[in-house]
């Protein structure tokens, strides 16, 4: 696992910017789960968190580590890339411009 990931684009911001997202990714930093394993942890329904996931795996935050298939069903096991994330400068507003208009 890599200890950083350099968000580089509003898409991926965009992403990360949910705190269910940002719930799932920090309890897949420590361990390797399925969705369902992930729902019944967080007392979710299976389709909101695969929902979740999947955005997160499309935009490189998450991936499978492994599956294994139990009762004719493969079950996909996912763990975050990376510790952390750190947003590309070039993506936040100039802080002086910030400054004289946001005040």
């Amino acid at each position: 696992m890599r200890r950083y990931f350099v968000i580089h684009d509003h898409e991926t911001l965009r992403v990360v910017n949910d705190p269910l997202r940002m719930q799932l990714l920090g309890g897949l930093i420590s361990r390797e789960e399925t969705g369902k394993q992930i729902a019944d942890r967080l007392g979710l329904s299976p389709s909101r968190v695969h929902y979740h996931l999947k955005e997160l795996e499309h935009n490189g935050l998450i991936a499978v580590q492994r599956t294994e298939e139990k009762n004719g069903i493969v079950q996909k096991f996912y763990r975050a890339v990376v510790y952390d994330f750190l947003i590309d400068e070039e993506l936040l507003p100039p802080i002086r411009r910030c400054i004289k208009t946001c005040w």
